[in-house]
């Protein structure tokens, strides 16, 4: 009998999973990663160069009401093609060919992080298609790469200066412990706890991070490369029908207040949701508050 439940539960977990991989035009092979029934959600992860996995555990709450599609962008762990072949606009038209592959309608795209510049760039170029923008630690609607990198680059470190941090890794002996002298478990533990500090508000959810080691350098010069130094998105918030909002830690390494700025001196007007206690990875630091903030959206 028990091992006839356990059946059952195993069919209800992955009966609405699939997993199929996207052949474009160039030769790129898209790996697509399917969960849930109901409206589609198309979830765009961050990067560039990382992977999806680190996003399911955030929406586990949401796959028995909404049907979600996550895939490795191009040049990413599970999407494998030269980087000759990775740029931006590659990656819109690839969402493009993703979403007339579903033949879905009512579309949601939840992007994180980088994926917020795919997803704002793709609106821009395929206006219409898309009924909720949801972007979740994201690049500002308009920017510059300095803002994102010379200008964060003193303060993103210095986030491994919290005493909490620095306690964390005493406990494990490898508060500056020469790196060559670390077994390679040691090197994991230590890379996992010093990514977590960029990432998370409370440094204690270390071990809910995933996917800390998936990251191809490749993939993310030559998508940043073909970004442009400038960008202006402003024009989508006027698309008819489209819905997008911003959800934002308030102790995001990307700091909020680039937003807020951008409102005060561009009187631009969007809709942002700042979550408290909550770095990059909202739903780690404060899942509660992310799932209520979420399912608000999405029930609009």
């Amino acid at each position: 009998m028990l091992k006839y439940i356990l059946f059952l539960i195993i069919i209800a977990t992955n009966i609405f999973a699939q997993e199929w991989m996207m052949n474009t035009p160039d030769g790129a092979k898209i790996y697509v990663n399917e969960k849930g029934k109901g409206d589609t959600i198309i979830v765009l992860h961050g990067g560039w160069g990382a992977e999806h996995s680190y996003l399911i555990p955030a929406f586990e709450n949401f796959y028995n009401d909404y049907h979600f599609v996550f895939y490795d962008q191009r040049g990413s762990l599970r999407s494998p093609c030269p980087d000759s072949l990775v740029t931006v606009d590659a990656h819109v038209d690839d969402l493009k060919q993703l979403i007339d592959a579903l033949d879905c309608k009512n579309i949601t795209i939840i992007s994180h992080s980088m994926g917020g510049f795919l997803a704002m760039k793709f609106v821009e170029k395929y206006p219409g298609i898309i009924k909720k923008l949801i972007l979740v630690s994201s690049l500002t609607i308009s920017g510059n790469m300095k803002m994102y990198t010379e200008d964060l680059n003193d303060s993103a470190l210095k986030r491994w200066e919290r005493q909490d941090v620095i306690d964390t890794l005493k406990s494990h002996n490898l508060y500056k412990k020469d790196r060559k002298k670390m077994s390679d478990k040691e090197k994991g533990t230590w890379h996992r706890i010093t990514f977590s500090a960029i990432n998370l508000h409370d440094i204690k959810n270390w071990r809910k991070l995933k996917s800390a080691f998936f990251f191809r350098q490749g993939a993310n010069v030559a998508a940043g490369e073909s970004m442009g130094n400038e960008w202006d998105f402003t024009p989508i918030l006027s698309q008819k029908d489209l819905l997008i909002t911003f959800i934002h830690g308030d102790d995001d390494y990307l700091p909020v207040k680039y937003h807020t700025n951008l409102s005060k001196t561009m009187d631009v007007k969007i809709d942002l949701e700042i979550i408290q206690d909550a770095g990059h990875l909202i739903w780690i630091d404060n899942r509660n508050d992310f799932n209520e903030i979420l399912s608000q959206i999405l029930s609009k």
